[in-house]
C-alpha cells in the first residue's frame, strides 16, 4: 500500500512526520514522547517497545488506550464503542490485508476521535488509521493458519472447530501498488440448547437439558473469501484506486430436541423429536474504484463508486409431531454508491467540508419454487452536507454543520418518502499535553437490514414462524457525549443515545393456532459510562482495563422495557525478554442483558484468555497460543432469553461451558524482499448484511 493523503478538513495541520521522538536512557523509553496529540486525534509512534511480542496490527491496537481486541470474533471496539472503521493509509481494506501487513512497513497508529463529516454522517464514530513508512519497494508474503481445537471434548465430535488458512500477497511499487489475497474457513460449532415453550391455552413444550458432551445445536461454515486492490499514483498527490471483493458461504444450522409435549384441550402428554434445519448458500461481490487528490489551492477532493451485490439462497425445513414443512427462498441485494466529498482550506485555523452521498438499495425475496416475489424494499437516499472547521492554536476546534437525508422507499404494496436533517457539533479542547477533552452531538440515519425486511418465512415450531417485516422504517439516531482523557492513560467518558424508530423483535398472534416472530420499530434509549486505564507496573508489565455502565430501555406498541449491564476488559501483558515470550492473562465481561418490548435476551459472552505468543527466524515466523480455562469466577456460563406476552411465553437457555479447555493456535509466516523508497491515497465501505446472532463464535 502506500502513505496517507488526508482530507484537509481532518487533518490540515498535520505535518509530515512526526519524527524520531523516542528518547531512550539505558534502554528505557520515555513514553510521553511518542504520542501526539491535536484537536482530532491521537497518533503513536510505533517503538520496538510497543512492538514487542505483537504479531499483527490487531496486537497493537489492543495495547492502545480504550481500544479493546477481541481475538475470537476478530472485533475491534475503541472506548466499548464498535462502529469503528480502521484503514491503512487512508484506505479501509480487508481484514485479510491487516492481518497480513508486517510491522516493520507502520510508522504510526492514528485513532481518530472526532471524523470529518463523510465518516459521521454513517454512524461512524472512530476512525483507526494505519499510518505506513513509505520506505519500501517490494514484496510482501503472508501465509497463515488460524486453528480452533475443543480439548474438553464439549464440541460434540468436532474436535476441530475451526480451521481459517489464508494467503495474501502485497506489492508495493514507486507509482502501483497491488495487494491480492485469498481464504477459506471451515467452523463446526456445537452448541447445548434447551428451551421452553407455553401458548396459552393450546400446548405447552419442554425440551430436555442439553450437556457440553452431548450438544443437539449444530452450526456449519465453509466459505471462501477473495480480495483484490489496485492503487495508481497518477500524479503527486493524485490517487485513483480500485477494490474488488468476493465472499462465498455456506451455512448450515441443525437443531435438535427431545421435546415432551402437553396439550391443553385434550389433556395429552406425548414425548417426539424434533429437528429444524436452515441453509443458506450466498455470493457477494463488491467493487469500487476511488479517486482522491489535494490541490496547491486549499482544495482537496475525494469521490468513489461502488456496486454491491448479494445472492442467498435459503432453505428452513421443520420436522416435529405429525408435521413436516420446507420452504425454499432467494434473499437478493443489488446496491449502488456514489460519493463526492470536498474540502477548502481557507488558512490554518478554518476549513470548510461539504460534498453529496447517493445510494440506491434494493433488497428482494423470491419464492425458489416458482420464482413468485415475496417482498420487495426499495430505497432512494440522498445525502447532501457541510461542516464548517474551526481551530485556535491546534488546542480548540468547533466542528458545526448539518446533512440533510432525502429517503425514497418502494417497499412491495407501499411508498414513502422521508425528509430528516441531520445536525452535528463537536467541540474538543486540549488545555494542557496531558489533558484533552471533547463534547459532541451528532445525528444519522439508520437502516434496516436484508433478514429484518426479507418476508422468508421458517417454522421455529408447529405454532411459531419466523418472518421479517417489509414495513420497516428508518431510524433517526441522536447521540450527545462527553469525554476526557488524561496523561495518555485514563480515559473517561458519558454518552446518551436516543433512536426514535429502532428495530426490535415482536411476537404477536396470527391467525388460528399460529404464533409470529417478526420485527418492528420502537424508541430505544440508552446511557453508559466508560472508564479505561492503561497502567505500565514496571518495565515489561502492562495492565489494562475498560469498564463500561449501560442502561437501555425500549418502548412501543404501549410497552416497554429496560435493563442495565455492567461490562469490564481486563488484560495483563508480560514480556519476557530473555526468552522474547509474550505472556498474556485476559478477562473478558462481555455478555449483556438487551431489553426487548416483551422480554429480553442475553448477547455476547464471558471469558477468561491465557496467551503465549513466540517470534523465530528474525520475527518472520509467528506462533500464538490462546487457552481458555474453566475458570468460572467472575463468568456466567449461560446465555438466556425470555419472552412474555398474554398468548405466548418462551424461555431459552444456551449452555456457554462448551468454551472450557478451547485451545486456539495462530501460525502466521511473513516473506518480504524489496529495497526503499518514498510515496501516497482513501476509502470506502458497503452495508453490512451480517444477521445479528448470539454474539458468539
Amino acid at each position: 500500500m502506500t502513505a496517507v493523503l488526508v482530507s484537509l478538513s481532518q487533518s490540515q495541520n498535520e505535518a509530515d512526520s512526526i519524527g524520531s521522538k523516542t528518547v531512550e536512557l539505558d534502554e528505557v523509553v520515555v513514553k510521553a514522547a511518542l504520542v501526539k496529540h491535536d484537536s482530532r486525534s491521537d497518533e503513536y509512534v510505533l517503538t520496538s517497545e510497543l512492538c514487542q511480542g505483537a504479531a499483527s496490527v490487531y496486537e497493537v491496537l489492543s495495547r492502545l488506550p480504550g481500544v479493546v481486541y477481541n481475538n475470537i470474533g476478530n472485533t475491534v471496539s475503541v472506548r466499548m464503542d464498535r462502529n469503528v472503521l480502521i484503514e491503512v493509509d487512508g484506505v479501509q481494506v480487508p481484514s485479510e490485508y491487516l492481518q497480513a501487513l508486517p510491522l516493520s512497513r507502520i510508522s504510526r497508529i492514528q485513532i481518530v476521535y472526532a471524523p470529518s463529516a463523510r465518516y459521521t454522517t454513517e454512524g461512524i464514530r472512530y476512525v483507526i488509521n494505519v499510518k505506513l513508512k513509505n520506505d519500501f519497494v517490494g514484496h510482501d508474503l503472508y501465509i497463515g493458519n488460524y486453528t480452533m481445537i475443543s480439548a474438553g471434548d464439549n464440541n460434540g465430535s468436532d474436535i476441530v472447530a475451526n480451521e481459517q488458512p489464508k494467503i495474501q500477497y502485497i506489492y508495493s511499487g514507486e507509482k502501483f501498488d497491488v495487494t491480492a489475497g485469498y481464504g477459506y474457513g471451515t467452523i463446526h460449532w456445537n452448541y447445548p440448547i434447551s428451551y421452553s415453550r407455553n401458548y396459552t391455552g393450546i400446548a405447552s413444550v419442554n425440551t430436555a437439558d442439553a450437556g457440553p458432551k452431548s450438544p443437539n445445536d449444530h452450526n456449519g461454515t465453509n466459505s471462501h473469501a477473495a480480495n483484490i486492490g489496485i492503487d495508481w499514483q497518477i500524479a503527486p498527490y493524485h490517487i485513483l484506486s480500485l477494490r474488488g471483493m468476493y465472499h462465498n458461504d455456506r451455512i448450515n444450522h441443525e437443531s435438535v430436541y427431545n421435546a415432551a409435549l402437553k396439550e391443553f384441550q385434550n389433556d395429552s402428554d406425548t414425548d417426539y423429536r424434533e429437528t429444524s434445519i436452515e441453509s443458506s448458500e450466498a455470493d457477494n461481490i463488491s467493487a469500487a474504484a476511488y479517486y482522491q487528490g489535494v490541490f496547491h489551492n486549499g482544495w482537496s477532493i475525494y469521490s468513489a463508486l461502488g456496486y454491491d451485490r448479494l445472492r442467498d439462497n435459503l432453505r428452513s425445513a421443520y420436522s416435529g409431531l405429525n408435521v413436516y414443512s420446507v420452504n425454499r427462498h432467494r434473499n437478493t441485494k443489488d446496491y449502488i454508491r456514489g460519493e463526492l466529498d470536498l474540502n477548502y482550506s481557507f488558512n490554518d485555523a478554518m476549513a470548510l467540508n461539504f460534498g453529496y452521498r447517493g445510494i440506491w438499495n434494493n433488497y428482494k425475496t423470491f419464492n425458489r419454487d416458482n420464482n413468485q416475489l415475496l417482498s420487495k424494499y426499495e430505497d432512494n437516499r440522498h445525502n447532501g452536507y457541510a461542516f464548517f472547521d474551526w481551530s485556535f492554536a491546534n488546542s480548540l476546534l468547533l466542528h458545526i454543520g448539518t446533512g440533510v437525508e432525502s429517503i425514497h422507499n418502494n417497499s412491495f404494496n407501499s411508498k414513502r418518502d422521508w425528509l430528516n436533517f441531520l445536525p452535528q457539533t463537536t467541540v474538543t479542547w486540549q488545555p494542557s499535553e496531558n489533558v484533552q477533552l471533547m463534547g459532541e452531538y451528532t445525528a444519522r440515519m439508520e437502516y434496516p437490514s436484508l433478514y429484518q425486511v426479507s418476508a422468508s418465512p421458517a417454522f421455529i415450531d408447529q405454532w411459531l414462524i419466523q418472518t421479517g417485516n417489509p414495513q420497516l422504517t428508518p431510524s433517526r439516531c441522536q447521540t450527545v457525549s462527553l469525554q476526557a482523557t488524561f496523561f495518555d492513560a485514563l480515559i473517561l467518558g458519558a454518552e446518551y443515545v436516543h433512536s426514535s424508530n429502532s428495530i426490535t423483535d415482536w411476537y404477536e398472534k396470527s391467525d388460528g393456532n399460529r404464533y409470529l416472530k417478526t420485527f418492528t420499530n420502537a424508541r430505544n434509549r440508552e446511557f453508559r459510562t466508560v472508564a479505561a486505564y492503561e497502567w505500565t507496573i514496571t518495565k515489561g508489565l502492562t495492565w489494562n482495563n475498560i469498564i463500561q455502565w449501560q442502561w437501555q430501555e425500549i418502548a412501543g406498541h404501549g410497552l416497554a422495557n429496560h435493563a442495565s449491564n455492567l461490562s469490564w476488559n481486563s488484560n495483563m501483558e508480560y514480556w519476557i525478554k530473555p526468552i522474547e515470550l509474550l505472556v498474556k492473562v485476559e478477562y473478558s465481561r462481555e455478555m449483556q442483558k438487551i431489553p426487548l418490548l416483551q422480554g429480553w435476551q442475553q448477547f455476547g459472552q464471558d471469558l477468561w484468555q491465557l496467551s503465549l505468543r513466540k517470534t523465530f527466524i528474525n520475527n518472520s515466523l509467528s506462533v500464538s497460543l490462546n487457552y481458555v480455562p474453566p475458570i468460572h469466577i467472575g463468568v456466567r456460563t449461560a446465555q438466556k432469553s425470555c419472552i412474555e406476552t398474554p398468548s405466548l411465553n418462551l424461555s431459552q437457555n444456551l449452555n456457554l461451558r462448551t468454551y472450557d479447555n478451547l485451545l486456539m493456535l495462530r501460525i502466521e509466516w511473513r516473506f518480504n524482499k524489496g529495497r526503499n523508497k518514498q510515496r501516497q491515497v482513501q476509502q470506502y465501505e458497503f452495508d453490512s448484511e451480517q444477521k445479528q446472532d448470539k454474539g458468539l463464535l
